[in-house]
């Protein structure tokens, strides 16, 4: 039987942000983890995509990058994992004995390196609602190509970014989160910073930067698709803690600024900003953490200022900093481009999940 994403949703449970189609129908699964659980009667189920490859802005003589899914199973560990090329395809995603199978499917690679519609599904039997989960406190992972997991599946660090190596799933964030008992969900983009810096570089447009991206559910496929730029419902999933690992990009922009010092208080007005903005969407009740690592501490200190005038501003006692281990090159090596390997991930993940067991 075969079921539109709109005949199917009433059975399917969401995680991390995603959008409907209001033109073409559908769900875009495009930010890092983001996915469903589906429960089905049978012994195969396959899903309809559709595959929007991405270019490389750096490199035009790359190859064209696409995302990867991977199927989840009940152990939380990845079973099966779905590169997709085609504009339309459909692709087994569980095939096994007559039963009821649940599984979970969820995107392995970042949203702006190649993006992904679920437009259907279908199976020999039939879906079934999926059985509530045991409500569980939300984590909001807001960064950069650390947050992502780039390269983290690569052990050659003098390999370049290839979306086969890059695995969401067992980023710091996602394992702190499974550690800590958590639900979550990962917005974070490979290069971006809080803003644009004083001096943008050409290659960066209005988009390309958090302060300009956080509030939508998924601007960069709105623009791509000439959809209306919807803003994400903050209320409706409220989230019990946002993690803020952003700065390392932002310290390469002031590397390169005529005026250091200038753009060293750019920085600090703009990150002020934003955690004003985070605060305002989500609301008085969450945890604010304000972390960085694991690859450069520069603006550490400016970030701490910032919290904690931040904090004697406002009395706002529900943010705070959090400073990740240094990678240790010789026992962890590098990912692609030197980037954390999964072992920085492995360690970032327990270093964080201990720390948010201290607040949620």
């Amino acid at each position: 039987m075969i079921y539109t994403y709109e005949e199917a949703k009433p059975y399917l449970r969401f995680f991390g942000r995603m959008l409907e189609d209001p033109v073409r129908g559908g769900l875009y699964i495009n930010w890092s983890t983001a996915g469903i659980r589906v429960r089905f009667k049978g012994t195969k189920l396959a899903i309809r995509f559709e595959a929007i490859g991405n270019k490389n802005m750096m490199d035009p003589a790359a190859p064209m990058e696409y995302p990867w899914m991977a199927v989840i199973r009940e152990d939380m560990a990845i079973h099966e994992r779905i590169l997709l090329t085609e504009e339309d395809a459909w692709v087994t995603a569980l095939s096994g004995e007559y039963g009821v199978h649940e599984l979970g499917v969820i995107k392995l690679t970042e949203n702006f390196r190649g993006k992904v519609r679920l437009i259907a599904f279908e199976c020999d039997g039939e879906l079934l609602p999926v059985v509530d989960l045991e409500e569980r406190p939300r984590i909001e992972f807001i960064g950069d190509s650390i947050t992502c997991g780039y390269g983290n599946e690569e052990p050659d660090p003098t390999q370049h970014f290839k979306t086969e190596t890059e695995n969401g799933w067992d980023a710091y964030g996602p394992r702190a989160a499974r550690e800590a008992g958590a639900e979550w969900s990962v917005i974070a983009v490979s290069g971006i910073a809080i803003s644009r810096g004083m001096d943008p570089l050409p290659f960066m447009t209005e988009g390309f930067a958090m302060e300009n991206q956080y509030r939508y559910t998924d601007r960069s496929v709105c623009e791509l698709r000439d959809l209306l730029k919807a803003e994400w419902d903050f209320a409706a999933r409220p989230n019990d803690v946002v993690v803020l690992n952003l700065g390392t990009n932002d310290a390469t922009q002031i590397a390169f600024s005529r005026d250091m010092p200038a753009a060293e208080a750019f920085f600090r007005e703009r990150y002020s900003t934003f955690i004003r903005e985070i605060r305002r969407l989500n609301g008085p009740e969450p945890f604010i953490v304000c972390a960085l690592g694991t690859l450069d501490y520069y603006l550490y200190e400016d970030i701490r200022d910032c919290v904690e005038a931040y904090r004697k501003e406002t009395g706002d006692e529900r943010i705070s900093c959090f400073k990740f281990g240094h990678t240790n090159m010789m026992r962890e090596g590098f990912g692609a481009d030197m980037h954390p390997s999964m072992k920085t991930h492995e360690r970032m993940g327990h270093e964080l999940a201990a720390y948010l067991k201290t607040i949620i």
